[in-house]
């Protein structure tokens, strides 16, 4: 029964009391609309397909997802949406959301649900008070998120092994290795960090890891490392107005030359260039 998974009551009840809810939409996508493999550090998400087919990437495990398939992803996982073979158009109800408790694994991920009334109301409940910002808007979601996680846990549990698809667990072991890299690298990206010692921490051989990284995150070790650096040497132009010699250095590159060629080639401009027009700004 539901009630006998302390953990599951446990995030129903951080829900009801401590959900946001920052994004929540039923899109129609043609057949050229192509997401990136992205995660969420923080949010959770609920996809139904309502309508056509699409792939889904989840980690480093690929579903052929149809009308009526439900995804619960849970945060930090990388993920993916695409066109399906057809390249026709395709309708997905989605919500993402937080709160202020990570549910641990597992949770369903995949769900065959087909089209029961239940679930389709309750994202369309979300969805309507998502966008109309009516009075007790917040508690009105909150209580309909709540409601509808309780749901998709009911049939998960309910309806047998043919509706659900969970992630091998070697997937999910890799997952869990990359998880650790991405900590590892996100801590210490200010200093030298090689292929190498990135795997160590992972617990994999290096050409495992570089494959593994690469397949779940779209990019590879180095590529993270270095996109990462220069997020945070952004972040320090923005608010600081250190020099760019001392950004460079504190966000880990070698050099303020080799930093400008990096910044060039992310941002289509120079960081001496980015630096004037946000100093000079109104």
């Amino acid at each position: 029964m539901l009630v006998s998974n302390p953990s599951i009551v446990r995030f129903v009840a951080e829900i009801v009391h401590t959900a946001t809810v920052t994004i929540a939409t039923h899109n129609d996508y043609i057949g050229s609309f192509s997401g990136a493999r992205h995660r969420h550090d923080d949010l959770y998400q609920i996809s139904y397909v309502l309508k056509g087919q699409i792939r889904v990437l989840l980690g480093n495990h690929c579903y052929s997802a149809r009308a009526g398939d439900l995804f619960f992803i849970p945060s930090r996982r990388w993920h993916a949406f695409e066109p399906g073979e057809d390249k026709k158009r395709f309708n997905l109800l989605q919500i993402k959301f937080k709160t202020s408790h990570r549910l641990p694994l597992p949770f369903p991920i995949y769900i065959r649900l087909g089209h029961p009334v239940d679930i389709a109301t309750g994202f369309h409940s979300i969805i309507s008070e998502f966008h109309m910002r009516r009075p007790q808007r917040e508690i009105m979601m909150r209580l309909d998120l709540a409601r509808l996680v309780v749901r998709i846990h009911r049939w998960y549990f309910l309806k047998g092994r043919e509706y659900r698809l969970p992630l091998p667990m070697d997937s999910l072991h890799m997952e869990r290795c990359v998880e650790k890299a991405v900590r590892y690298i996100q801590a210490n990206y200010s200093r030298h960090l090689c292929l190498s010692e990135m795997a160590g921490v992972s617990g994999c051989g290096v050409s495992t890891f570089a494959h593994t990284f690469k397949r779940n995150t779209g990019i590879s070790p180095v590529s993270y490392l270095i996109n990462y650096r220069l997020s945070k040497a952004l972040d320090l132009m923005l608010h600081t107005e250190r020099k760019l010699e001392d950004i460079a250095s504190e966000t880990g590159f070698s050099s303020v030359y080799y930093f400008s060629r990096l910044f060039r080639k992310r941002y289509h401009q120079s960081p001496r260039h980015y630096a004037r027009l946000i100093y000079n700004a109104p």
